[in-house]
């Protein structure tokens, strides 16, 4: 026996989105597949949304279903923050084996999602994120230092037993949305050992399975069995594809209506005659007639919902024989509605002229006459339906006739070609040459195609033009590798050059000095080693002992040396027999180099100095915070530019001037200290030419002021958009004879050409950036 819950017709018109016209809250339902979640967790799942965290922790638990939790174990999304609050650790299994078990945890912060995993038997704490640098490590260090805790308070390990660092060679995410999807594909091979397969995750088919997630979860649960059944003669793939299109529409409405009924609660009642206001409810009701024009409603079955006032209250009960008091009752959900798709044409809304009401944005119609007509889904709008170029393989709208502006201009003065009607139903990557011999490649969406390089070779995309970006600087295309080779292989090509494939199984240029084994600098045909002057690295004996000597080929010595745990070769002091290791870049130890007439400086110490960049103008736009052992500036700045390591870098691609002749000297720093004082003067600098800014805390008070005071020296010498940057610290609002400066200084400038000089830094720096990443993805893509 089952109960049969109805409404009357009255109250059906009453009830809000959030019910089942039968009177059952729609979450009460869908709480049983996604546990803890409710309506918008089962949407999350549909393409291009965020994963909630029920939703993920959902799906972990699906992965965990047949494991052994003693030593497989996933802490749900949300224990840590209790922890945070009353110190609950009832999320933590006792079961659990804590002297050799693994468990898998997922952070959230910053709508971004990365995997913790925590390996027990060798007490490490390492995470996986497909998208580094959205969370600060920082936070992550505090997330892990959180489980650290909580494993000290169930477990009674010690929190300062653990090591933390993250996982190598992940892959990347190539969208803003499926930090989730990796989270779970992570789960799923770290369960297999190890990593598993990590390194060989596609990262676009990742997304792809969050369908085959969804299906599970129905599948598994009675209520979710009953949505599938709905449609018997549907493959199960098909039906999940309807439930998570139903559950976005449902969700699209209900924020569409309560962002209205929070508009009208804003209106004044006298009226509002803010045209933005009217045209914001004119929008938003629109919005709801389109997606009421599909069906929102679940589709019938039984299912399984608690008992209690708060279900049965609204309802009326027929056939009831079980009585009230059970803690799940089945009910049965009349409904003889179904979930319409987009392009069926059952439950079809037509206007006067018989054009489909109901269909998805987008859509095109073709009338009896052979004309077109595109719904663009703005129902307020005399016409919802707007006519489309009578060129076929053309979907643009038609301008003043019949063609659009692109087929009219080809037809009188012939400026622009028409749009193509290309290749269908093809996988991402996929490659073609058009009849006007023009190459196009299916971008990793699948949804657009893009113009390739009109150099044959080159596997690039155009930009701006018919070229890529390689071709037009001048660089050479780029070359196609031997393929199914392992991590390791080097190989020379025919122009001379040596390759090495990494672990990321991409090849990479090798330095041109044939026995140095080191990669070779972005842009350069030597490794950062040979162009700072140091000779060439070896290949060193593989059993390296604490003490043990050799002499390479080149009549230099090596010594076994133990440092940070670990014992490596050190290059010994060429002069003599002396047995002092050699300093950084050099041949020689420090005592020596001071005899040979080589400047470098005392004690360890090394020179914090800064280096102005001059824009295309030949204005100084910022100064980089550098450090050197060489008592010759000048040198040290222009090896600096030569190795192209730091982010100004981007500015020497774009064309921007170093000012070499004119380095500023700021303080020295001891060994020790020497990052220290690098990043503290940059920091107090306003962020100087940097992508991120590195705090540190070590340095005494002492210390600070002697920067604080070193920088005031300089102030003149500084440039006008580094001084306008440090106006705005607090430090610096406070110190009086910073103030007394730059009241003097800033009245011959000028806000709006700092704040422009600033902007062109930014953007050039920003521009590069994503120059050299979208590079290294086309080089990856084509390796």
């Amino acid at each position: 026996e089952f109960n049969v819950v109805t409404m009357s017709q009255e109250d059906n018109y009453n009830l809000p989105l959030t019910h089942h016209p039968e009177g059952i809250p729609v979450d009460v339902i869908l709480s049983r597949v996604i546990p803890g979640g409710d309506e918008i967790d089962c949407a999350s799942f549909f393409p291009e949304e965020l994963l909630t965290d029920a939703a993920i922790n959902a799906g972990a638990e699906q992965l965990f279903r047949n494991v052994d939790h003693t030593t497989q174990f996933y802490l749900p999304i949300g224990a840590t923050a209790v922890f945070g609050v009353d110190g609950n650790v009832e999320s933590l299994s006792r079961h659990f084996n804590p002297e050799e078990g693994q468990l898998y945890n997922v952070q959230n912060y910053n709508n971004h999602w990365i995997l913790h995993h925590v390996n027990f038997d060798d007490r490490s704490m390492r995470y996986l994120d497909s998208l580094p640098g959205t969370i600060s490590g920082i936070k992550i260090r505090e997330y892990q230092d959180r489980l650290a805790r909580m494993f000290q308070s169930r477990y009674g390990i010690d929190r300062c037993s653990w090591r933390y660092h993250a996982a190598v060679n992940v892959p990347r995410q190539r969208d803003a949305f499926s930090c989730g999807d990796f989270c779970l594909a992570f789960i799923q091979e770290l369960l297999k050992g190890g990593l598993g397969d990590i390194n060989s995750l596609e990262p676009l088919e990742i997304p792809t399975r969050r369908l085959s997630i969804a299906m599970e979860l129905l599948r598994s649960e009675v209520n979710g069995r009953s949505m599938l059944e709905a449609g018997p003669n549907e493959r199960a793939e098909d039906r999940t594809r309807k439930m998570l299109i139903l559950f976005h529409r449902r969700l699209q409405l209900r924020s569409a209506k309560t962002s209205l009924r929070q508009l009208v609660d804003q209106s004044t009642p006298y009226g509002d005659s803010s045209s933005n206001l009217n045209a914001r409810k004119l929008a938003l009701e629109a919005d709801i007639r389109n997606a009421s024009a599909f069906n929102t409603i679940l589709p019938g079955g039984k299912y399984y919902v608690p008992s209690g006032p708060t279900v049965i209250t609204p309802t009326r009960i027929r056939r009831c024989q079980s009585g009230l008091t059970q803690e799940a009752k089945r009910i049965h959900l009349d409904d003889e509605t179904e979930i319409c798709m987009p392009g069926d044409t059952s439950a079809i809304l037509t206007d006067k002229v018989g054009r489909p009401l109901n269909v998805e944005r987008g859509y095109i119609h073709t009338m009896p006459d052979g004309t077109r007509w595109k719904w663009s889904g703005l129902l307020h709008q005399r016409c919802p339906y707007q006519k489309v170029c009578s060129n076929k393989p053309c979907e643009l709208l038609a301008y003043g006739g019949d063609r659009c502006k692109s087929c009219r201009s080809w037809e009188v003065l012939k400026p622009h070609k028409p749009h193509k009607s290309h290749p269908q139903n093809k996988i991402p990557g996929y490659e073609y040459e058009d009849e006007d011999g023009v190459r196009w490649k299916l971008s990793g969406n699948g949804k657009a195609y893009n113009k390739m390089c009109v150099n044959k070779f080159c596997p690039l995309l155009a930009g701006g033009g018919d070229t890529c970006y390689t071709c037009r600087s001048g660089r050479k295309p780029h070359k196609s590798h031997p393929g199914n080779k392992s991590p390791g292989y080097e190989y020379e090509d025919d122009d001379g050059v040596r390759w090495k494939m990494g672990s990321d199984k991409g090849f990479n240029k090798m330095c041109s000095n044939k026995p140095c084994p080191l990669l070779a600098l972005r842009g350069s045909a030597t490794c950062r080693s040979c162009v700072t002057g140091r000779k060439s690295n070896r290949r060193h004996p593989k059993n390296c002992n604490e003490g043990s000597e050799y002499e390479d080929d080149e009549g230099i010595r090596w010594k076994g040396v133990q440092l940070n745990d670990k014992i490596r070769w050190e290059q010994l002091c060429c002069y003599g027999k002396c047995d002092h290791q050699s300093s950084r870049n050099f041949n020689m130890c420090r005592a020596h180099l001071t005899k040979c007439g080589i400047g470098v400086y005392k004690g360890h110490e090394s020179m914090i100095y800064l280096m102005r960049w001059l824009n295309l103008s030949k204005i100084p736009a910022g100064v980089v915070c550098l450090m050197t052992i060489l008592e010759d500036l000048e040198k040290a700045a222009i090896n600096h530019v030569r190795a192209e390591c730091c982010t100004d870098r981007f500015l020497k691609w774009a064309g921007w001037t170093p000012d070499t002749g004119n380095v500023i000297p700021l303080c020295k720093a001891p060994a020790s200290k020497r990052w220290d004082f690098k990043f503290y003067a940059r920091t107090m600098l306003g962020g100087g030419i940097s992508t991120f800014i590195r705090p540190r805390v070590t340095l005494t008070w002492g210390e600070k002021e002697d920067i604080h005071h070193a920088i005031l020296a300089i102030l003149n010498e500084l440039p006008n958009p580094t001084l306008y940057r440090m106006s705005q610290m607090d430090h610096w609002k406070a110190d009086e004879n910073f103030q007394l400066f730059w009241t003097t200084r800033r009245q011959r400038l000028v806000k709006s050409e700092i704040l422009s000089i600033l902007k062109d830094l930014e953007d050039t720096i920003r521009n590069g950036a994503w120059a050299e990443a979208e590079e290294e993805e086309d080089e990856e893509m084509e390796d």
